[in-house]
């Protein structure tokens, strides 16, 4: 009677443990979100819990109880609640690499994940910028500033040291190395060098508690400023001179066809001119001809310059009266000659 108890018993964890020896894997990119399913009934109330590779101590990640939802101390700010009780992490950080578990009160395991964080390991950036060297480390997530061990190395030498709150720069690194304490307590341990020169380039590796960081090394490229300048300034200069000789083409062109336009209108004036003389002159009756030799031979009497006295008013000039047809020039002058 009790070995058949013994084996019921046995039967019934046997699920339980199966599932715990194959917890699913999960990889995500670093600083992006992170969705975790627990499965529990809404009925009951159900802990998430966190533990960092390497490390035996659980963190409380969230707790789910009557609908509710309260964020552990480490995760605070970026858990946000779903459906079933499963939770999303945003941006997720380095130090978030680990195994989550989601539980009822009672100790019963819902969901076992285990999750990695994908990180970058190649930067190029222009001579004279800033760059930023990732690297990522497990840190303990109940870690002080003081704790820290982080060092930075290019080849053999020392770039970056940071130990006991204390930095210690490589030569030539002066005050253009840094790093941020607060992101390096999320595992972040990403290097910043300022004023990038040609000489930085190459291969850096990064270390916290004499452990290697994630990557094993970062490759920085460090682009040559005047190369890219060099080429911007030819493609300044074609571009310039394709508009100057579009210009000067354009100019040419004008003054050409203002030339032409000028040179036929002279012609034109010219003919018109012509044209308006022969005009003129075939349109002059023969009486007006004759009156103009008249007046050659005769100007005292065509021009009247006779005095005349003061209280007499001046004769009327004659005046032709506008007919169909010109009246006879040689009657009125005889009778010009009677009156005087």
């Amino acid at each position: 009677m009790t070995l058949q108890i013994c084996v019921l018993i046995g039967l019934l964890f046997v699920p339980q443990a199966a599932s715990q020896d194959i917890p699913e894997v999960i990889s995500v990119s670093l600083g992006h979100p992170l969705t975790l399913s627990c499965g529990g009934s809404s009925r009951r109330d159900v802990l998430w819990y966190f533990k960092q590779y390497g490390q035996d101590h659980w963190h409380l990640l969230a707790k789910l109880q009557d609908g509710a939802l309260s964020t552990g101390s480490v995760f605070q700010g970026r858990v946000e609640k779903l459906e079933n009780y499963n939770i999303t992490i945003s941006s997720v950080v380095y130090n978030d690499k680990g195994i989550y578990e989601c539980k009822h009160k009672d100790g019963t395991v819902l969901s076992d994940v285990k999750v990695d964080i994908l990180s970058p390991s190649d930067v190029s950036i222009v001579n004279g910028m800033s760059a930023s060297l990732p690297c990522y480390g497990n840190i303990d997530k109940g870690g002080r500033t003081f704790d820290l061990d982080i060092l930075w190395k290019k080849g053999e030498k020392t770039v970056y040291h940071l130990h006991d709150d204390t930095i210690t720069y490589g030569d030539g690194f002066e005050n253009r190395a840094s790093l941020s304490t607060k992101l390096a307590l999320q595992g972040n341990l990403s290097l910043t060098i300022r004023e990038t020169r040609f000489s930085d380039q190459g291969e850096y590796q990064c270390f916290y508690n004499r452990q290697k960081g994630n990557p094993d090394s970062v490759s920085l490229v460090v682009l040559v400023t005047g190369a890219v300048a060099g080429i911007m300034l030819a493609v300044l200069a074609v571009l310039a001179l394709a508009v100057a000789v579009g210009f000067v083409y354009k100019r040419f062109k004008n003054r050409e066809s203002g030339s032409t336009f000028r040179h036929q209108g002279a012609q034109a004036v010219d003919q018109n001119g012509s044209d308006s003389r022969a005009c003129r002159a075939s349109l002059l009756p023969d009486d007006l001809e004759l009156q103009q030799s008249v007046s050659e031979t005769q100007p005292t009497h065509t021009k009247l310059l006779l005095p005349v006295s003061e209280n007499e008013p001046s004769p009327p000039e004659p005046r032709l009266p506008v007919t169909e047809t010109q009246p006879d020039l040689t009657k009125i002058q005889a009778k010009s000659a009677e009156e005087l």
